[in-house]
């Protein structure tokens, strides 16, 4: 009688993790930003993410944008390969049908940045997109506050977000930035 409660509370373990274990799983996120002299930011995000048979598309939700607008949208793979930008992205197909592709849905206040999943595995997805007008000029100082909210199921590691002036591949000591209006970012699969 032990021995199958035993293998009873193992198999309850199981279906509990099951779950939790299942779907994309982004391993590690780098957010770089270049701030433009003319206010906008060139983002560039590396996702390097496990994927399996769950799902069709990964995609960032950009909200609270003031004014601001997103351009230049593009996402290459680990293997340096453009996707397709189709524009105006539609959520309903299938992974197949969505496989190297990339798009825009548009919202009331913002956007969702999507791309294809493709083929299961371990992968690297490479985000571009500029926010136009982020760095706005106030009566007191200039600032901008970019925020990006990491997934639920992001596994603990360090995720930097790098803020880089033009042209320059070292981080400054002091940057003299303000915080003054919020743009928020979210990170989805559907």
């Amino acid at each position: 009688m032990r021995l199958s409660i035993k293998s009873l509370i193992v198999v309850l373990l199981l279906l509990v993790a099951m779950p939790m274990a299942a779907g994309p799983v982004l391993r590690q996120l780098h957010i770089y930003v270049e701030l433009l002299d003319n206010g906008d930011a060139r983002i560039t995000e590396e996702r390097t993410m496990s994927i399996d048979n769950e799902g069709t598309e990964g995609y960032i939700v950009i909200g609270n944008l003031n004014g601001s607008k997103i351009r230049d949208f593009a996402v290459s793979d680990e293997k340096g390969k453009d996707y397709i930008m189709e524009g105006a992205w539609d959520i309903k197909r299938s992974r197949m049908e969505k496989a190297r592709r990339c798009g825009i849905v548009t919202k009331d206040n913002g956007y969702e940045l999507c791309w294809g999943l493709g083929n299961s595995g371990d992968r690297v997805y490479i985000i571009r997109y500029t926010v136009s007008g982020l760095v706005r000029s106030y009566k007191n100082s200039d600032g901008f506050n970019l925020m990006s909210n990491h997934p639920r199921r992001m596994r603990k590691s360090r995720s930097p977000l790098l803020i880089l002036p033009r042209g320059s591949h070292q981080i400054p000591s002091r940057s003299g930035v303000s915080v003054i209006q919020a743009v928020s970012t979210r990170w989805m699969v559907r």
